[in-house]
Order: C-alpha cells, then structure tokens, then sequence
C-alpha cells in the first residue's frame, strides 16, 4: 500500500473520529412510571323509595285467608285480592323502589340479591308481610357508561284473623348489587 493511501485512511479516520468522538456513543436514560387505577366499587342508591300508598283495612281479614296488595313492578298500578276487605284509596302517593347504579364496568352481568321476605310494622299492631319483590325485565347488565336502573314492585300480604290499626307500617331491608 502506497503512503498516498496510508495518509488518505489516516485523515478519513481523523475527521471521523474529530466528528463522533473518539470514544463510545453516549446514551440518554429517562426515568418514568406506569399507572393502572383498580375500581373495585360502584355507585348503588336508592332513587325512589318503595311506596304502597294509602289502603284502608275495612275490618278483620277473615279466618283462613290472607289478602294481598300487589304493586306492578313496571306500571306502579295496585290491585287487591279482597277490596271488600282491604282497599286502595287514591292519590296515596304510591311509588315503585327504583335503584341506580353507576360508574360499573360498562356491559357487565350483575347479580341483584332481594330479600324473600319484609316485615312492615308499627306499634303493637300485626305485620304486613311484604315479599315477591319483582324486577320489571329491564335487566341487570349495565350499560355502556356502567349505569343500570332497577325498578320493583312487591305484594303485601295481610294475614287471615289479624286486625290491622292505623299508622305508617314500614320495615327496612337490603338490596345488593354486585358482580357476577
């Protein structure tokens, strides 16, 4: 090799290395962080309370049977099984439990556990039995912004040879919604 061609790779190699840097490459680091936000709740409340309204109870409920007040869980509309024994009066301020939920996963199965029975009561009077709390077919899959509205209807039942006396009979009782 001639010096002609010595002296022509020592100058590339000098502008290369005057260029570069004569050592490694440098490299830059960041430090960052990954976030993931766990939602193991969801909003549940009670809308409108469960509301049988105004029924008058014309006299003893005879021996043997009981009588019964069904409010319809999608119309709201109350029947009896006996009006000549209890009876619904208008305009009684009637209401179907309507319950919401929100900020759920969206399209998500959720199971709705209701109690079998309630007893309602006031005073030293005899219970009303309220059971057979039924969903209107609206479902219980929430939606897609995780909201789901529920809304019931239930029937009360007034036990045979019991007197019932005036008041506001009322019971508490749990529903619960949660995840399949």
């Amino acid at each position: 090799m001639s010096n002609k061609n010595w002296i022509t790779k020592g100058a590339i190699a000098a502008a290369v290395t005057s260029v570069f840097g004569a050592s490694a490459v440098y490299a830059e680091s960041v430090n960052t962080t990954a976030t993931v936000d766990i939602i193991t709740g969801f909003t549940f409340v009670e809308t409108t309370p469960l509301n049988f309204g105004d029924i008058a109870v014309l006299k003893s409920i005879s021996v043997g049977t009981d009588v019964t007040v069904t409010m319809n869980e999608t119309s709201g509309a109350r029947t009896t099984s006996d009006a000549t024994e209890v009876a619904l009066l208008a305009g009684g301020g009637e209401t179907r439990l309507v319950l919401d939920a929100s900020a759920a996963p969206p399209f998500t199965a959720m199971t709705v556990t209701i109690p079998d029975t309630t007893a309602l009561t006031v005073g030293t009077n005899p219970d009303i039995v309220m059971s057979a709390l039924t969903e209107d077919a609206g479902g219980t899959t929430t939606d897609a912004g995780g909201a789901l509205n529920l809304t019931y209807g239930a029937t009360l039942i007034f036990s045979n040879s019991e007197t019932y006396g005036a008041g506001t009979y009322t019971g508490p009782f749990t529903v619960t919604l949660d995840f399949n």
